[in-house]
This record gives C-alpha cells, sequence and structure tokens, in this order.
C-alpha cells in the first residue's frame, strides 16, 4: 500500500470540482484491489473512484479518454449524458460547489453563428420568471465557450414522451389530447410575453 495517486489526476479532480484529494486518497484500498499485480494506473483510480459513486460511469469514460476537461463548462460539471435533441446534447449537470442537479443543453456552433446564437438564447434567459410557474422549463442561465454553446434549466427526474413512444408505442388520444393542452398553455403564455 502507500502508493499516492498521479498528483496531474488529483489537481484536475479537484480543479473541476469532482473529488478532492481526500477522497482520492479514500480509495487507494479499492485501487490496489483492482490493480492486483499491476501499477496503480491513473485509470485503475479513476475506475475505484467510479466504483464508489465518486464519478458518475460518463465522467469516468471522460476522464479515462483523456477529455477530462471537457466535463467543465461555465461554472457547471456534466455528470451524465441524457441523449440528444438532434441541435445539442442534454447532460444533468451541476453548479461547482454544489449538489444540485440541473439539466444542461450543449450545441456546437460555427463563429458566424455564435453570437447570434447566444443573444437569441439570452433573450429567452431574460423572460424566464413569467415562465416558471408553467409546464414550461425555461432557460435559466446561457453562455459560449469555443465553439460549445450551453443553455441551463431545470432538472426534471423521469421519462420524456420519446422514451414512453419507444417502449409503449403510440400515445393513445386522450394523452395526445392532454400533451397538446399543456403545449397550447405554454405556447398562449410564450405569445403573450412576446417569444
Amino acid at each position: 500500500m502507500g502508493k499516492e495517486p498521479p498528483r496531474q489526476l488529483v489537481e484536475l479532480l479537484e480543479r473541476l470540482d469532482l473529488a478532492s484529494a481526500e477522497q482520492v486518497a479514500r480509495v487507494e484500498r479499492r485501487a490496489a484491489r483492482l490493480a492486483r499485480d499491476l501499477p496503480l494506473f491513473e485509470s485503475v483510480w479513476i475506475d475505484a473512484l467510479a466504483q464508489t459513486r465518486i464519478l458518475t460511469a460518463y465522467q469516468a469514460a471522460e476522464l479515462n479518454a483523456g477529455r477530462g476537461h471537457q466535463l467543465a463548462l461555465g461554472p457547471y460539471v456534466l455528470g451524465q449524458p441524457l441523449g440528444s435533441w438532434g441541435y445539442a446534447a442534454a447532460y444533468r449537470a451541476r453548479p461547482r460547489g454544489s449538489r444540485e442537479s440541473v439539466q444542461l443543453l450543449v450545441a456546437e456552433v460555427s463563429p458566424p453563428l455564435a453570437a447570434g446564437t447566444l443573444a437569441q438564447l439570452q433573450a429567452l434567459a431574460d423572460h424566464r420568471e413569467p415562465l416558471r410557474q408553467l409546464p414550461l422549463n425555461p432557460v435559466e442561465q446561457v453562455g459560449l465557450e469555443g465553439q460549445r454553446l450551453w443553455a441551463v434549466s431545470a432538472y426534471h427526474a423521469g421519462r420524456t414522451a420519446l422514451e414512453g413512444m419507444v417502449s409503449n408505442g403510440r400515445f393513445p388520444p386522450e394523452v395526445v389530447l392532454e400533451i397538446a393542452r399543456q403545449m397550447l398553455v405554454g405556447l398562449e403564455t410564450l405569445e403573450r410575453v412576446g417569444l
């Protein structure tokens, strides 16, 4: 025993607010068991952190692939993917220094489109207050890092309509009417605030 974790890994984990040096040190025995007779490579420490649920499987995979720096986006750290919306990838994320979950959408945008798209998203975020009491999930905060445009809204656990359709096929008419009714309430409010 007594093997120290790689310093650059500990520094990255602390910078991303994923794990403290103390948390990494506490998984030393598990890391040694995982490594057996092999050296305690960085990937072994990452796997030990994932097994103790300090890291999510997604975070561990990104760190092992050398893309750990991409887990940070603005003041947020990505936790796990929630799927793709076609134009953006959705993630469960959290603000650094907090355990509160948010939904973070990330889209790659080309430089000519970035400023205009960011301005449009900021206008949407500026109208969030009147939209909070409805079946809408308004954009709370937006930002741009390089070519990654991001938007944050509240995280709501549960199945999406798409997941329900994949599992059960078409919705019955009464469910479609309820979805349409809720969408109409939201659309009426969006129109009233000029969106």
